[in-house]
């Protein structure tokens, strides 16, 4: 994303954001679900919905995803 003060040669960031706002907008969204069922690498979503906020590395992510049973619950 552009910074909020213009640099010289390069688009404001309101146009790059109206930019990205047309981009998104021409998504299609039922396309996008389709090719995201296709994949079969989730994670289950009670991982990242930790009220603790603890910040855990790359191995207690795996270790954390590893105790997850196939439903998804802890």
């Amino acid at each position: 994303m552009e910074p909020n003060d213009p640099i010289p040669g390069r688009v404001p960031r309101k146009v790059a954001i109206d930019r990205k706002k047309k981009e998104y907008a021409s998504f299609d969204l039922n396309i996008l679900m389709s090719q995201v069922e296709q994949t079969e690498h989730w994670l289950p979503l009670e991982l990242f919905d930790d009220i603790t906020f603890d910040d855990f590395s790359n191995e207690g992510t795996v270790l954390n995803f590893a105790d997850c049973r196939v439903d998804g619950a802890r």
